[in-house]
């Protein structure tokens, strides 16, 4: 019978030194290990397949001793369905560990989005009360503009009514200063004449006396 070479699964010698980001490449290594047991399977069958037991060879056999031949079979069937509970326990193993290594791994990427999440939510806040703040600058900067386009209007108004009032005042004053210097005029006419009147009286009052003075004198 040709010899069956024996196989040895290395996945087990891997799943320790597994991380998360390398579970892809973890989970085609167990894809590829099946496959390479599922063609030593079907060479160990091919084998059986192909052993028969000599012809030429008498076969006297005692009861209570096997022959070797005999025991071929019995042994690679006893291996094969060792290496099937070994398998199925080795997939089962990686199964668990590798459910385990993508919970772990989607509970890191879950706290990692949340972390980011929460930073972004944060960003997004604080652009908001900026924005918030900003829109409240504007709007009290656009009131006080307003209200000091509004005390400008009125003082431009107040003071272009004062400009009116002292215009007027100035009328007023050129006309009394005018009607003053008529006046002026005036009495200063009637005081000459006033003069002149007091002097001609003067003189007819003196006349008068010298006359009644003569007069008197003539009676006496």
């Amino acid at each position: 019978m040709a010899p069956v070479e024996g196989y040895r699964c290395p996945i087990t010698m891997r799943t320790t030194t597994i991380q998360p980001y390398d579970v892809p490449r973890f989970v085609s290594d167990i894809i590829s290990q099946l496959h390479e047991i599922g063609h030593w399977t079907t060479r160990c069958c091919a084998v059986l397949n192909h052993t028969t037991p000599s012809s030429s060879t008498p076969a006297i056999i005692s009861s209570t001793v096997t022959p070797r031949d005999a025991r071929v079979p019995t042994t690679i069937l006893t291996e094969m369905d060792l290496i099937k509970r070994n398998l199925n326990v080795v997939e089962k193993q990686h199964n668990t560990r590798l459910m385990s290594e993508i919970a772990y791994l989607q509970c890191a990427l879950r706290s990692e989005a949340e972390e980011k999440m929460t930073d972004f939510e944060r960003y997004v806040e604080t652009k908001i009360n900026q924005c918030v703040e900003e829109v409240h600058h504007t709007k009290k900067v656009r009131q006080e503009q307003m209200e000091t386009s509004i005390a400008l209007g009125n003082l431009q108004d107040g003071w272009r009514s004062l400009q009116s009032d002292v215009a007027s005042l100035t009328q007023q004053l050129q006309k009394m200063q005018s009607t003053m210097e008529m006046a002026a005029s005036r009495s200063v006419e009637m005081i000459s004449t006033l003069h002149d009147q007091l002097k001609e009286s003067s003189k007819l009052r003196d006349k008068h006396e010298t006359s009644l003075g003569n007069q008197l004198v003539r009676r006496l």
